[in-house]
C-alpha cells in the first residue's frame, strides 16, 4: 500500500465541508496555486504562488517570444 498520499490542484474550489474533509482524509500534504484565495487554513494545504510564472509569460508575450520555455519545470 501507499506510504503517503499528496494531491495537487490548480485551482482549489475549496467549497462547503471541503476543509475539513481534507483535514479528516489520509491525504498528507495538498499542494494548490494561489490562483483562487483560500478562505480557511489548513495545516494540510501547501499554497504556491503562480506569480512568477505569469509574469514571466505575459513578458514572453510582450516580447514576441514562445511562451513554452516558461513551463518546463
Amino acid at each position: 500500500g501507499a506510504k503517503s498520499i499528496r494531491a495537487f490542484a490548480t485551482h482549489p474550489i475549496l467549497s462547503g465541508n471541503a476543509i475539513e474533509r481534507i483535514e479528516e482524509s489520509a491525504i498528507e500534504e495538498l499542494v494548490v496555486t494561489d490562483s483562487v484565495p483560500i478562505v480557511k487554513q489548513c495545516s494540510k494545504i501547501k499554497v504556491i504562488s503562480i506569480a512568477e510564472i505569469f509574469a514571466k509569460t505575459i513578458s514572453s508575450v510582450i516580447e514576441h517570444k514562445s511562451i513554452s520555455e516558461n513551463f518546463v519545470f
